[in-house]
């Protein structure tokens, strides 16, 4: 056609007017409020967005991913900005000092400023199984479990439209509490509690034997107590809220159990040979006793025959203690001695030596 390059410029003309009066149109949607923002951040992003094309910018040690932990929105590599989940915060650095925490909801980093880490402000809760000596020497094996968070904002509930509002200065405290490991792997603030925690159990479990751990229940709650007011103590100015600490005992190990029914079974038979030996000595009591009250009987007896004999029939002592003798020790074979009569058992000692 004749003028083809004339009508060729016209099209491409207008295909970049509207290329760029769309990017002006969907620059207002990335601004939540256009009054505090100019469309030209919008616009700048917009087309950070379409022009980037090399690697994500490399971050620091400390806001590298744990296990476990969420990461952080893209758009903070290509766009400068993002959109944080509600229980999401930031720790924001401008060079290398931390400048500002930010979020949940729309942050957009100013000049020169970086992400340093992301936060769950949510509840974390860590747990983990103790072995710990008793102070009698016997390995317990026991487990910790901590319930904490970011410390909370101290403004009266809802005075604040954030579902889970927190202190600006717990957020600084928190960015510097990260440490290495003994493996130079790192290691965050939500992996520090439990371990902390592990070794005030080992301390507080070897002041007491198994038997007062398992016999007073009173003093594991003593032991729990104490491992969360320390707990509170050393982490409350790192910005963290120790809310609950919980210590329960795992069953004792199969030798463990045996030993002390052993020594269960060795203190009961050593009281019942006591009251064995007790029944045999108030056996033997008796039975003395019963010779002796037998011995007096047959000595009155022969006395008494012998006094009447002798006044009335007139037989001389010899023969008298002789017939005497003989008639009670045929009773005494024959069981017809009288039985002593029973005495009250509060009475057998003072009888027996009277």
């Amino acid at each position: 056609m004749p003028y083809g390059w004339i009508i060729i410029i016209i099209w491409l003309t207008a295909s970049f007017m509207a290329f760029g009066f769309g990017i002006i149109y969907y620059a207002q949607f990335i601004l939540p409020d256009p009054k505090a923002e100019s469309w030209i951040e919008g616009i700048n992003m917009l087309l950070r967005s379409i022009l980037h094309m090399g690697p994500k910018p490399v971050r620091s040690r400390k806001s590298a991913e744990y296990p476990g932990e969420e990461s952080l929105p893209s758009s903070f590599d290509t766009l400068q900005a993002g959109i944080l989940r509600s229980y999401q915060a930031l720790a924001i650095n401008k060079g290398s000092r931390f400048a500002r925490p930010a979020g949940p909801g729309y942050v957009r980093l100013e000049e020169n400023e970086s992400v340093d880490q992301l936060f769950d402000l949510r509840k974390h809760v860590r747990s983990q199984d103790v072995t710990a000596n008793t102070h009698d020497g016997i390995p317990l094996i026991t487990n910790v479990r901590i319930v904490f968070r970011i410390k909370p904002s101290r403004q009266t509930p809802g005075a604040t439209d954030l579902e889970y509002p927190y202190a600006e200065k717990a957020i600084f405290q928190v960015s510097q509490a990260n440490s290495i490991d003994e493996n130079n792997e790192l290691l965050p603030w939500s992996e520090q509690i439990a371990p902390q925690a592990a070794s005030y159990l080992v301390s507080e479990v070897a002041q007491f034997t198994l038997n007062e751990l398992s016999e007073e229940p009173n003093l594991l709650n003593g032991i729990q107590s104490r491992v969360r007011r320390l707990l509170r103590s050393n982490f409350d100015e790192l910005g963290i809220k120790i809310i609950d600490v919980a210590v329960t005992m795992h069953d004792l190990p199969y030798e463990i159990k045996q030993h002390r029914l052993a020594n269960w079974r060795t203190s009961w038979e050593s009281e019942i040979r006591e009251e064995e030996a007790k029944k045999d000595v108030k056996v033997q009591r008796r039975m003395k006793r019963a010779q002796s009250q037998a011995q007096v009987e047959i000595t009155d007896e022969i006395l008494t025959k012998i006094s009447r004999m002798r006044r009335i029939e007139g037989i001389n002592l010899s023969q008298v203690v002789y017939l005497c003798v003989m008639g009670a020790l045929d009773e005494a074979i024959a069981g017809q001695a009288p039985a002593p009569e029973p005495l009250a058992e509060d009475d057998e000692d003072e009888e027996y030596e009277r």
